[in-house]
């Protein structure tokens, strides 16, 4: 799952539960593993 940050609040708020911050020119973007039901 990705999301977008709009502030440095925001990334914090994120990075929180684990979500990994990419680099640039996507620093805002942020992205959270997940698996498919049933895929191991």
């Amino acid at each position: 799952m990705f999301v977008e940050a709009l502030n440095d609040g925001a990334k914090e708020f994120y990075r929180k539960p684990g979500f990994i911050e990419l680099k640039s020119p996507n620093e805002n973007s942020l992205f959270f593993p997940t698996l498919t039901p049933g895929h191991r």
